[in-house]
């Protein structure tokens, strides 16, 4: 899906890879879907808009992780410097998806589907994009 994206939205410009990600989440959002309306009957609003912010987040909040980790059994002495910084990160990390929460009209409830519905719609999925990502073979002899 992302490479089809990508195509589409080649006119977009990329600073600072910002296209590129914000397509990448609306991917994963889109790949995704199928499973999230049949297990919880929601469309996220704002998914792929808090999951750019909270994604931005996440490398820096798993390399402090483990940095904790790795100080807290080689210099536990820098655990008082390290972990507030990890604590602070992690807050505004569940912050983000807390204040989407409580936007009026951030969910949409969509009727149940059936199971059979549910696979039919990821198969469709699947195919469609394979069909769109096909590109002319050449024979060579």
């Amino acid at each position: 899906i992302f490479p089809l994206l990508q195509q589409f939205f080649r006119w977009v410009p990329d600073p600072f890879r910002l296209r590129s990600l914000m397509l990448l989440t609306v991917a994963a959002e889109i790949a995704t879907l199928p499973v999230v309306i049949y297990t919880f009957g929601r469309i996220p609003v704002f998914g792929p808009i808090t999951n750019l912010a909270a994604g931005a987040l996440f490398p820096f909040l798993l390399a402090l992780g483990a940095l904790v980790l790795l100080a807290s059994a080689i210099a536990p002495w820098a655990m008082t410097v390290i972990a507030p910084v990890a604590t602070l990160l992690g807050y505004i990390f569940l912050n983000i998806a807390e204040r989407a929460t409580a936007i009026p009209g951030h969910l949409i409830t969509v009727p149940p589907i059936s199971l059979s519905f549910f696979l039919i719609s990821v198969v469709g999925l699947v195919v469609v994009v394979h069909l769109l990502q096909r590109r002319p073979r050449i024979i060579t002899a």
